[in-house]
């Protein structure tokens, strides 16, 4: 992911680095389970959790706002 990114010059306003914590897989994954409107036991089944603690870490924003 990092590399498609920075080889498309993906938000090329930013630094690499930044380019690359933005785009980084575990971002990718983060968002995904944040962002998912389903149960977490989907969530937790699809990234191959063995424990919702673990899909709950994941879930930033989910947790953030409630």
């Amino acid at each position: 992911m990092k590399k498609t990114v920075l080889a498309a010059g993906i938000r090329g306003d930013l630094p690499e680095i930044e380019r690359r914590r933005k785009f980084s897989g575990y971002s990718q994954r983060a968002s995904l389970a944040s962002l998912a409107e389903v149960d977490e036991r989907y969530v937790q089944k699809e990234f191959g959790h063995a424990s919702a603690e673990m899909t709950r870490r994941y879930q930033h924003r989910r947790n953030a706002s409630g």
